[in-house]
């Protein structure tokens, strides 16, 4: 999987994972959000309204351990308030998105460490320096809906988009308390573990053997250039997303979904 072309990768993630996806929430409260499109202080790749679904990079399915990118900070403020990443759950809590047999009761969710890093980057060379700000919490994660016979082959259908998806979008926030200054530079990541892939693989676990597997496993991160984005800040190279430790080249069209919120 690792030889394989980096925009490949991301549709075989796709692929596998599921393609379409539209709006966001924000699990940790189980309240909308709209934390995207707006002029703030820092970096902003997330459009304040999303479709119910978007592209994005799987984890288990393309063996990521780590996904973002490499920005310069807008604004004036450098102090760290909060980070954003849009999650693209396929997860069903019977049945699979990909057997049209999909059934999850509404509003159920899963729980999901997952690891926002901030790493120096002020030389701009795209090498990952000191680590200036990391933080895990235990998320929830909203399960996909149920397959909707308006759909008819195991999508679900999204009322405020008239359109019917295979994954579902949602921007997770988790705020910062202890006050951090950023440089301009600088590369964001999020990180979860899966079966088989994360820094540290959670291995054969009950769930693996139940027909819907283990939810995490049909867990992605968003990767949609929405237009005119980033609202704030700059995408050092639309091209490159940082992944496994390194940014690779062949993205252009599919930017990484986060957010750094900062303050004066």
């Amino acid at each position: 999987m690792k030889a394989v072309s980096k925009i490949h990768r991301l549709r075989i993630g796709i692929a596998t994972v599921g393609l379409l996806a539209f709006v966001g929430v924000n699990m940790a409260s189980a309240k909308p959000v709209s934390s995207g499109g707006k002029a703030v202080s820092g970096y902003n790749a997330i459009p304040s309204k999303l479709p119910g679904s978007v592209a994005s990079q799987g984890f288990e399915c393309c063996q990521t351990d780590e996904f973002g990118d490499q920005v310069i900070l807008g604004g004036t403020g450098r102090t760290l308030q909060s980070m954003s990443v849009v999650m693209v759950s396929f997860a069903c809590e019977a049945g699979r998105w990909d057997t049209n047999n999909c059934v999850s009761s509404p509003g159920a969710t899963f729980p999901v460490p997952l690891t926002f890093t901030i790493y120096d980057d002020e030389d701009g060379d795209g090498v990952p320096g000191d680590v200036l700000a990391q933080q895990t919490q235990i998320v929830n994660i909203r399960y996909r809906p149920s397959a909707s016979p308006e759909c008819g082959d195991g999508r679900w259908f999204d009322t405020r988009d008239k359109l019917c998806y295979n994954g579902f979008a949602q921007t997770i926030e988790m705020s910062f308390a202890t006050p951090i200054t950023l440089p301009d530079g600088v590369i964001w990541s999020v990180a979860f573990n899966t079966t088989t892939s994360g820094h540290d693989p959670i291995g054969p676990q009950a769930c693996n053997l139940t027909p819907q597997g283990c939810p995490y496993d049909s867990l992605n991160v968003g990767a949609f250039s929405a237009p005119n984005a980033p609202y704030v800040g700059i995408d050092v190279d639309e091209d490159e997303a940082f992944r496994n430790g390194v940014m690779e080249p062949d993205w252009t069209g599919f930017r990484p979904l986060g957010a750094i919120k900062t303050r004066k």
